[in-house]
């Protein structure tokens, strides 16, 4: 729903990522620090200003009752707009504390909260099935939750900017079939049926993807990738 149906106007006032949580590490005797540089990010704050209609009273109150049970609901609502750079782009937020008055008793803040701490295309990116794959993301924050569909037994390998490699297999006990390899939900379906049993993967993360880069990879067998790019 367009917020312009229910409110005169409104703008994001904050609507930035989240930052790297963790520390560095001090070392004895050793000057400044060691950094540790696979640091993931936080959720985020995104801050929605809205101006209600004042032409009567009622139409005020009436619009800021409609955008608290829009906000409150029970899980979490899309927030979507088109940015001149990113394109159109979107996150899914969840209302923790009231709404407060700003600038004036028609001028609201809603302070969302960004769990993801990303915010991510509204269409996703494909790279057709090949052995391996080819993907360049764009974006500038990493991808966490990728769809690998494998069309049967067999591996693909990543390595990522840091060097680090992370393989996922359908393992040869699995069968003929075409395998879908969900990174986000931690799950691989074949025929809408779980196959955890047949699943292999070397790292805890799975696999990600650097943003705005082409990915390495190998493969022993043809995989297709869909992925959202992630924008601060």
């Amino acid at each position: 729903m367009a917020l312009s149906t229910i409110v005169q106007s409104s703008r994001l006032v904050k609507w930035t990522a989240g930052q790297k949580r963790g520390t560095n590490f001090a070392l004895p005797y050793m000057h400044g620090e060691v950094a540790s540089l696979d640091k993931y990010f936080t959720g985020a704050d995104v801050l929605l200003e809205v101006h209600l209609p004042g032409e009567a009273d009622a139409d005020g109150s009436e619009a800021l009752s409609d955008l608290q049970a829009i906000f409150a609901a029970q899980g979490l609502v899309v927030v979507q707009y088109d940015d001149p750079h990113k394109g159109d782009i979107r996150a899914r937020t969840e209302l923790l504390v009231e709404p407060i008055p700003s600038q004036d008793r028609l001028t609201y803040l809603f302070a969302l909260r960004n769990p993801a701490g990303f915010w991510e295309d509204v269409t996703a990116s494909t790279a057709s099935a090949a052995s391996p794959p080819v993907v360049t993301t764009g974006g500038d924050r990493p991808i966490h939750d990728m769809v690998l569909t494998f069309s049967g037994p067999g591996y693909l390998q990543h390595t990522d900017s840091l060097g680090q490699v992370s393989r996922i297999t359908i393992d040869a006990a699995a069968g003929a079939g075409t395998y879908v390899v969900d990174v986000g939900a931690g799950t691989v379906l074949k025929s809408s049926v779980a196959q955890d049993e047949f699943l292999t993967v070397t790292q805890a993360w799975w696999m990600k993807f650097s943003a705005g880069a082409a990915q390495s990879f190998t493969s022993s067998v043809s995989v297709a990738v869909s992925w959202r790019n992630k924008w601060s």
